[in-house]
């Protein structure tokens, strides 16, 4: 017999209801709640003994080993609390929806775009430097 877990992506509603200051707070609450308190990361062991308490379902080790490898840049079998975060982010369908529609908006200038003057430059001079909001959206 198979079991199936019911995804439900609340990120975009805790986003909205929080805004993201409130949201940054409540993922490092589960965190904290999930982390083995010695080294104040996620192991596949703090993982194991503390989801139940969350009322996620029992899983095997290595559906557990999964889940810390999504979001593992180290390499180490471990998430800290920027990894977890970005992988809670990353892991939510709609916030990510989101996110492409906002770089969708922010493409680079087609040739009809361009200025026919003699410095060759490549931008039109109206045009806003987006340079700044990318550098955030490209830290998640």
């Amino acid at each position: 017999m198979e079991y199936r877990l019911a995804f439900e992506d609340y990120l975009p509603t805790m986003a909205a209801r929080l805004g993201e200051h409130g949201l940054m707070q409540e993922l490092e609450k589960g965190f904290h709640l999930l982390a083995d308190p010695s080294s104040h990361t996620i192991t596949l062991q703090s993982l194991k003994q503390n989801a139940p308490l969350l009322g996620i379902p029992q899983m095997s080790d290595c559906e557990l080993r999964d889940i810390i490898h999504l979001g593992d840049a180290s390499g180490r079998g471990e998430l800290n609390l920027h990894q977890f975060c970005v992988t809670m982010i990353r892991t939510s369908p709609a916030l990510m929806e989101q996110a492409l529609a906002i770089l969708c908006v922010v493409d680079t200038p087609s040739d009809d775009d361009k200025e026919d003057d003699d410095d060759g430059g490549d931008y039109r001079e109206d045009e806003e430097d987006t340079s700044e909001g990318m550098e955030e959206v490209a830290s998640i």
